[in-house]
């Protein structure tokens, strides 16, 4: 918990907003303030599991290449047409592509 506690002033936008939604489950007077039942064995109270579950929703944002090998990878499967046309749209939007 130290140093979690730590790195909680350098987080910003997106991941200051994660880190308020989780305060609840690694902090006990936040859990006891909102009436929430209070775990002391969750995962994020320790550094790996903070880190684990920090990486897991904010790791693409640190590997600007993800989109384009995405991108470059896509392939359509049978009985998968949805999860294959909306892919195109979400990775056009971070690469940032302009193109028709």
């Amino acid at each position: 918990m130290d140093k979690i506690s730590l790195i909680i002033p350098l987080l910003r936008a997106r991941a200051k907003k994660w880190y308020h939604s989780i305060h609840v489950d690694i902090n006990e007077d936040s859990a006891i303030y909102d009436k929430r039942p209070f775990d002391p064995n969750n995962v994020l109270q320790t550094w790996e599991g903070f880190c684990k579950c920090l990486v897991s929703i904010f790791g693409r944002d640190l590997d600007p290449d993800h989109a384009l090998r995405e991108w470059n990878g896509l392939s359509m499967q049978p009985v998968k047409i949805d999860l294959f046309v909306d892919k195109p749209i979400r990775l056009a939007n971070e690469l940032k592509y302009g193109g028709d």
